[in-house]
């Protein structure tokens, strides 16, 4: 009777131990889920950040197009396409549609030059990047502001984009955009 009693004790004590052992382990995984998920926010929030955003948009030989969404660019309004320098100036196109990259859209005749203006990047009162272009197009006064919202990322046809949400502030008139790059 003694050695039941001694083998129930000892069964009982190995059981919680489970228990204790098993629920922590639990809550370990749990917490670090939690960490690799808190993780990736700050990787978003770093791309909207101005110093990310400026060395991103200088990339050489890489067009950035606003549009009105990665599935149907054109939205009625056309697009235009972005080739920005590292000296304050971006050359700013007309263009039909997404191009792989710079030379494909010159060598299939689609870029057509509006003008050269400068840009800034800066973030606002609200803490939000913006991305400001001002000068003269085609002799007229030339201003607008992309605030940056959220990443973006899509396919249009094979072409990979990827980039943001935008507010499109011209001339006191706001639209919703994308303003995205190839991968």
């Amino acid at each position: 009777m003694k050695k039941n009693r001694l083998w129930a004790i000892i069964g009982t004590i190995v059981v919680v131990a489970v228990i204790v052992i098993g629920g922590w382990l639990a809550n370990n995984q749990h917490s670090n889920k939690a960490t690799k998920s808190n993780n990736s926010q700050p990787t978003t929030q770093a791309a909207l950040k101005p110093a990310y955003v400026k060395k991103t948009v200088r990339v050489t030989n890489r067009l950035w197009y606003i549009a009105g969404s990665i599935k149907k660019p054109n939205s009625g309004n056309g697009m235009e396409a972005y080739d920005f320098k590292k000296n304050g100036k971006v050359v700013i196109y007309n263009i039909p549609k997404f191009y792989s990259s710079k030379a494909a859209a010159k060598k299939a005749g689609n870029l057509n030059l509006s003008g050269t203006v400068n840009y800034t990047v800066s973030q606002n009162k609200k803490q939000q990047t913006v991305v400001k272009l001002k000068g003269k197009l085609s002799g007229i006064d030339f201003a607008q502001t992309l605030t940056l919202k959220k990443t973006v990322h899509g396919t249009n046809g094979k072409l990979q984009l990827t980039g943001y949400h935008v507010a499109r502030d011209v001339d006191k008139d706001v639209t919703q955009a994308v303003f995205v790059r190839v991968k």
